[in-house]
């Protein structure tokens, strides 16, 4: 179309007019958006205290299309401010087609100081540069404003401290439980807390534990969380009106939103009044205490039926719901026949239905005088039943005993005699022939000593069938990896550098093609003899899905398998499409360059050398893990070569001593028959054997420890080491002494979790499954070297238990080698009968308690000639090294 010249200034002014006024209504637009910009501050209150926050709101209003508006904030630490948060609300408005964009800031703020405090100006940046804001006094004082009735309903309703007691109406000394909470509303959470000292006064109390969770309630009709802050077991000590004091405390509470708003508010409790009444006049005489509450009293003895001069424990259990301090302590009557000696007391706490149960535990040792029947009669307790408000009696069972007569002990010999002839042969062995030994006079009947070395048979199985199972596996997994290794080697040779050429003489051939007379079939045969001279392995006459496929077994990356098809269905278009032209031949070329490179890059280390480094790797593990698990074994009694005592006549002469009483000789001569022969068991057993015969039980014990050591799996040196034991706590009863005396039935020195496996278990255990686990890997490496695995299930099932073996030879093996240091580096035996635990290396420091002998306990260091020892119970203090001696196998 020709415009005419004359209409060209009519067709400027259909354009130019609209463009102008466009370029106006911007202008004035803008003129009036800039005047209707804003930045303003304003706070929620204006007079506070120095324990109050304050929340501030700066709200920056830009008028017009604006990308982004920043705030540069006043030096809050020279305003006397402290920032507890911030939070940013953005939001864009359209009115009447013009945009303007509102960004509100908020902090919380806490005063730091004293006085008139300043919040602002704050100054616009970006968008906003040129704005400030207006400043905001604000007066902080010591204490908080008067709040006004609109402020104070709604900080009520924001927030409550309450008192829960359990009824307000009670006896003089019954307990109640009382708690202290504060409840804040559903849609808030608290955020901090300041609670003052709080002073129950006429009230005994006693904390408990507060609950973690803050459970939901329903206060006048609305929901709140509660936080409990205070939880105790009160019991009054006056009659009369006792009151829970008002408590003031300052509240920290907040939004539940991410940029939480924060408001620190004044929450104050109600007193709570408890009519306290007093305990009826009617008392019993019997009646002490005061005893207020619930009392339930059992009684037990640890055995019904002893050997005269034995000792017995009997237990009384006071349970009481009121205060166990105001509850007496149980007294024992007078039992005839019977000597009593003071009880040891421990208290504890029980929480049964939600209740709160006192308890306490009295023990005695009582000690026959005389052989016959006696009884113990029950025990008696009045108390006053808040419930029923009577008093009422707690009794006890009674019980019986009987006291048989020491075997070969006449009847006419006294109490006292037998006592003391008891006392001086135990503290004073026989140093010739005796016709009744320590522990016959204790009641304990010892087994005899053996006439022949203990030996490894009594295992179910020996030593060395075990090590031969452990050693198979590693062998085979060996053998079979080191021979793929050298097949591995020995085929590198001519094949390796036949691979490492291929890809340079693939990229040769190819150059060597025409492009504009393409040969695809050459193509063809050039990647075939590319394939199969790299991977080993035939190609020729294979379809494109069993190449592919091939290609995907061997472990080539997504990217080559695709790249050959794609070329392949490049090279089929070019030669068998319709008009294709020089430019899709030279295309085709292309594609097979860029892919005979990628995958030249990728199988420059071919699949042989891989598989080779896994070889000598698993090779490495198996050298390397054998020495470690010898290590863990090694200083292990029971594989060390035992000499047997019939080569000297020692332990003859120490057999032939013993069955003639001289203990004395016996002992001298097992003992120069350990020097040799350290590691026989029964030369330690017979010695264990005469030691306790002498009365010397914690030399006894140790020697009988030695002898586990060395057969842990022997039940005669366990049977006779438990009545070493047995005699030891007997001789403890009958001379209990002014202190303590920590027996062996009290200590436990098992080790834990390690105490449920033996060494040879453990051991055992650790070889056989690292034999399977080698076995199990000799299978996945055989099946990884076929094509294709058709057992994929049964593949996954062998990794599997490959990956458990592998687990259990861990576990295992850290067992085994924790249980050996536990069982000989760590342990000592309390070798007196009675060995004083003082507090620090030295006699200046106070004594804790008596340990007796065949105590074992951990080792932890020493100092000069004093050893620092923890039992089992986590008593920790210092004993003399004359008095105990260590388990190491090389002492």
């Amino acid at each position: 179309m020709v415009c005419h010249p004359s209409s060209i200034p009519r067709y400027l002014g259909y354009v130019a007019i609209p463009l102008l006024m466009t370029i106006l209504q911007g202008f004035f637009a803008s003129t009036v958006q800039a005047q209707q910009s804003s930045l303003s501050v304003t706070v929620n209150r204006e007079t506070i205290s120095v324990r109050q926050t304050v929340s501030a709101n700066v709200v920056v209003k830009l008028a017009g299309v604006v990308s982004q508006a920043r705030l540069i904030e006043p030096s809050w630490s020279d305003n006397g401010w402290r920032v507890l948060g911030r939070s940013q609300v953005q939001q864009m408005n359209w009115i009447n087609g013009s945009r303007s964009l509102e960004v509100t800031y908020t902090y919380q703020l806490r005063p730091k100081r004293l006085g008139q405090l300043k919040v602002g100006p704050f100054k616009g940046s970006g968008s906003a540069e040129g704005l400030e804001s207006n400043t905001v006094t604000i007066t902080v004082s010591e204490n908080a404003p008067q709040e006004s009735e609109e402020e104070a309903k709604l900080n009520e309703l924001y927030a409550k401290a309450l008192w829960n007691i359990g009824q307000s109406e009670v006896w003089l000394g019954e307990r109640i439980e009382a708690s202290l909470s504060v409840y804040v509303l559903n849609q808030l959470r608290l955020m901090d807390l300041t609670v003052p000292d709080i002073d129950l006064q006429g009230f005994w109390a006693e904390e408990l534990e507060i609950p973690r969770r803050s459970p939901r309630v329903e206060l006048q009709g609305r929901i709140y969380s509660q936080t409990m802050i205070k939880r105790d077991l009160l019991a009054p000590l006056k009659a009369g009106k006792l009151q829970l004091p008002q408590i003031d405390m300052e509240v920290v509470i907040g939004t539940m939103s991410i940029f939480s708003e924060r408001q620190s508010l004044t929450v104050k409790t109600e007193p709570i009044t408890i009519k306290v009444k007093p305990l009826p006049p009617n008392a019993p005489a019997e009646f002490r205490g005061p005893a207020v509450g619930e009392v339930k009293i059992e009684s037990s003895l640890d055995r019904s039926k002893v050997r005269e001069g034995s000792g017995i424990q009997y237990t009384v259990r006071t349970f009481t719901t009121g205060v166990i301090a105001n509850t007496p302590e149980i007294e024992l009557p007078y039992l005839d026949g019977i000597k009593a000696f003071p009880p040891t007391t421990r208290t504890t706490k029980q929480e049964i239905a939600g209740r709160t149960r006192s308890v306490r535990i009295q023990t005695w040792l009582l000690k026959p005088e005389r052989s016959g029947r006696f009884s113990i009669p029950s025990i008696k307790l009045h108390y006053f039943d808040p419930r029923t408000g009577e008093y009422e009696i707690a009794q006890s069972r009674s019980h019986r005993l009987v006291v048989q007569p020491t075997p070969g002990k006449g009847r006419s010999r006294s109490p006292q005699l037998s006592s003391l002839s008891s006392s001086q042969s135990l503290s004073q062995p026989s140093q010739g022939q005796a016709t009744s030994s320590a522990t016959e006079q204790l009641g304990v009947q010892l087994r005899s000593i053996i006439n022949a070395p203990l030996s490894g048979d009594q295992q179910p199985w020996p030593v060395w069938i075990w090590w031969l199972i452990g050693v198979f596996g590693p062998l085979v997994l060996f053998l079979t990896e080191g021979w793929q290794l050298l097949q591995r080697l020995s085929q590198r040779n001519s094949g390796d550098r036949a691979a490492a050429r291929a890809g340079k003489q693939a990229l040769r051939d190819l150059e060597a093609l025409d492009e504009k007379q393409f040969d695809y079939a050459a193509l063809d045969d050039l990647i075939a003899t590319y394939l199969e001279t790299k991977l080993k392995r035939s190609f020729r006459g294979l379809t494109r899905e069993q190449t592919t496929a091939q290609l995907t077994d061997l472990g080539l990356s997504y990217e080559i398998v695709e790249s050959y098809r794609g070329l392949l269905e490049e090279a089929d278009f070019a030669r068998f499409a319709p008009g294709s032209s020089s430019d899709q031949s030279t295309q085709v070329k292309q594609l097979a360059r860029h892919w005979l490179k990628l995958c030249d890059q990728q199988l420059s280390e071919p699949p042989s050398s891989i598989s080779a480094k896994t070889s000598v790797s698993l090779l490495l593990l198996v050298l390397l893990s054998l020495p470690t698990l010898a290590h863990g074994d090694k200083g292990s009694p029971s594989d060390q070569s035992l000499e047997s005592t019939s080569e000297t006549g020692w332990a003859a002469s120490g057999n032939h001593a013993f069955w003639s009483g001289d203990y004395v000789s016996a002992v001298r001569h097992y003992r120069v028959s350990l020097e040799r022969n350290p590691y026989d068991a029964g030369l330690w057993y017979n010695l264990g054997t005469v030691l306790a015969h002498r009365g010397l039980f914690g030399q006894a014990a140790y020697a009988l420890e030695r002898a586990a050591l060395i057969e842990p799996s022997s039940d005669l040196i366990h049977d006779q080491r438990t009545r070493v034991h047995q005699a030891v706590i007997e001789e403890g009863t009958r001379r209990p002494g002014k202190r303590r005396l920590i027996l062996p039935d009290e200590i436990s020195s098992s080790g834990g979790l390690l105490s449920l496996f033996t060494l040879s278990g453990l051991r055992a255990l650790c070889l056989s499954m690292l034999s399977i686990c080698c076995l199990l890997i000799v299978s996945l490496r055989r099946k990884m070297t076929a094509t294709v695995s058709h057992h994929t299930r049964r593949d996954a099932s062998i990794r599997a238990l490959c990956l458990v073996t592998g687990i259990l030879v861990l576990f295992s093996g850290s067992a085994w080698w924790l249980k050996q240091q536990a069982t000989q580096r760590h342990r000592g035996v309390v070798t007196s009968n009675r060995a004083p635990l003082y507090r620090g290396p030295g006699d200046q420091y106070q004594v804790e308690a008596n340990i007796a002998g065949a105590v074992k306990l951990e080792l932890q260091g020493e100092r000069a000639s004093w050893q620092r020892v923890r039992l089992s119970d986590g008593r920790e203090g210092w004993m003399a090294k004359s008095d105990l001696k260590s388990l190491r196998i090389n002492q």
